[in-house]
């Protein structure tokens, strides 16, 4: 795997698991909605950086855009999920 790709992974990585960690923690629905918005923010970053790089093997393009994309969706799942409450 491309080394440049794994550590740009590892710089959303980081993030991303502790916002869901924060979000295990909070304790309204507004904190839960406020948190699962930036992790969808910082998961769709790292959706497009990936999906946007030059020169990168199918292989690794995919692995990435598949761990990213983990991330998006979870991230867009807690958010519907604590966003409708929150606002309805």
């Amino acid at each position: 795997m491309d080394q440049k790709l794994i550590e740009t992974c590892k710089l959303f990585f980081l993030p991303a698991s502790v916002l869901f960690t924060a979000l295990g923690i909070a304790a309204t629905e507004g904190l839960k909605t406020g948190v699962s918005a930036i992790a969808f923010v910082i998961s769709a970053a790292w959706v497009f950086r990936i999906f946007v790089w030059k020169g990168l093997r199918w292989e690794d393009r995919y692995a990435g855009l598949a761990i990213s994309g983990i991330f998006l969706v979870a991230s867009g799942v807690s958010l519907l999920v604590h966003g409708k409450p929150w606002l309805g």
